[in-house]
């Protein structure tokens, strides 16, 4: 489509029928609130309930902020999708179109035209010309006159009953249909309890009439309890999220950030950020996008995210809870942290799970070198000789077998290298204190 030639939604059924809006390249949020791009007056539709993105060619992507959302049969679920030119979209009780406004829509695109009422006939004003020869009182024509009082008094008492009547049946009706809503509201009270929800979800009073809203855990139970809901009360409005949606949606929020941050839900309706993080100064723009974006969200924590002024005492609280505290250590150089240390044969499950688990928390913000190595009990029990001493702020040891060992590591048989030097290396072990230089085994027994 030219770009002089702008995109236009055009509302089919619903409240707005008829309506039509022109979208320029942007965002476009739709819902029932009035912050926002374009208002629904539409008891079925969510506050935040659809972003459109029309790009400069034309393009129009959909993304669903509430459940509900139907592009043709297909419910919308997930990351954006791209719509096609005049294809119908449902939000709430709504169906629109979006197409170039410059194009042939199709017949089923275009609203209907509202018809018109005939016009009323003029009520006769006893002025009009008699025709010739006529006479009030020829044969046939009934006499005119006032009617007698008893006949006026009879039509009063009947016009009174018919109404009182229509009164009636009006009231009748009306707690017919209340009890009817009553006993609904009971049975989806039912349905909750039977699912374990009803500490989660419940039905709540509100203007527009009454709502079922709360939580649940996954994508397939709130698609399961809301076809049950609208099987036994179609007119109850459905306002539950799942725990698995909010999460992906912060989700999409940080990576649509480039943020190397991850997200989960670990309770309902709140969202915690936790990973590695370099400048902290984004962190308060991520949680107002989330609050904003992500339909559901009642918090947002984000005392999980370490920064390079915790990561130190971080590490040290990883290795105590892993008791790894005594075999290796963390240093952190800007850009990466490199683990070094030691760890015996039978250790390595429980080292590969310690890693995975560090990676995991501190997300894709930071880099994590190993240098760690696995003693054999060969090794361990006839001890290895000193190749090569290299001291420094972070010096080695180089032993025969291309092994390395680090300041502060701690060796097979209980002893930590306390200090690398210039041909000697200071071992100590339960308070005593031995000089290691080259060709000397660097340890002698395994603990």
């Amino acid at each position: 489509m030219p770009e002089d030639s702008p995109c236009l939604l055009k509302i089919i059924t619903g409240p707005h029928r008829g309506g039509q809006v022109e979208l320029r390249p942007g965002e476009w949020v739709l819902g029932s609130s009035d912050e926002n791009d374009i208002v629904l007056w539409d008891s079925y539709a969510a506050p935040r309930h659809l972003r459109l993105r029309v790009q400069e060619d034309g393009t129009v992507e959909a993304e669903a902020l509430a459940p509900g959302v139907r592009i043709g049969k297909e419910t919308l679920e997930g990351p954006a999708r791209k719509l096609l030119p005049y294809q119908m979209v449902t939000v709430g009780s709504t169906i629109f179109a979006v197409g170039p406004a410059s194009g042939t829509w199709p017949p089923a695109s275009t609203p209907p035209p509202q018809s018109r009422l005939p016009a009323p006939t003029p009520a006769p004003t006893g002025e009009e010309e008699r025709q010739p020869g006529e006479d009030e009182t020829r044969p046939g024509k009934p006499a005119t006159g006032p009617l007698h009082p008893r006949v006026r008094r009879l039509l009063w008492v009947s016009l009174a009953i018919l109404f009182g009547g229509l009164a009636l049946w009006g009231v009748i009706a009306a707690y017919v249909v209340s009890q009817h809503s009553a006993v609904r509201r009971t049975t989806v009270a039912q349905l909750l309890e039977d699912r374990g929800l009803s500490s989660r979800v419940s039905v709540v009073r509100e203007a527009g009439g009454p709502c079922l809203q709360g939580y649940v855990t996954t994508e397939e139970e709130l698609r399961d309890l809301e076809s049950r809901v609208r099987s036994l009360d179609p007119s109850l409005k459905i306002a539950v999220w799942s725990r698995d949606q909010i999460r992906n949606n912060a989700i999409s929020v940080l990576t649509g950030m480039s943020l190397p941050l991850r997200a989960d839900c670990p309770e309902d309706g709140v969202v915690r950020v936790y990973g590695f993080l370099q400048k902290r100064d984004v962190l308060e723009k991520a949680v107002d996008q989330i609050r904003r974006d992500v339909s559901g969200v009642r918090e947002v924590r984000v005392e999980d995210v370490i920064g390079p002024e915790e990561i130190g005492s971080y590490l040290n609280a990883f290795l105590e809870r892993w008791k790894l505290d005594r075999s290796v250590r963390f240093t952190y150089a800007g850009s990466g942290i490199t683990a070094h240390g030691s760890i015996p044969i039978g250790s390595e499950t429980l080292w590969l799970d310690a890693k995975k688990a560090l990676v995991e928390d501190l997300g894709g913000g930071i880099r994590l070198d190993n240098e760690v190595v696995v003693v054999s009990d060969r090794e361990a029990a006839n001890g290895l000789r000193v190749q090569l001493i290299v001291p420094g702020d972070i010096g080695w040891v180089g032993l025969r077998n291309g092994r390395k060992w680090f300041s502060q590591s701690h060796l097979p048989d209980g002893s930590v290298i306390e200090a690398i030097l210039p041909n000697r290396v200071v071992i100590a072990k339960d308070g005593d204190k031995r000089d290691v230089g080259l060709g000397d085994p660097l340890w002698l027994t395994r603990k």
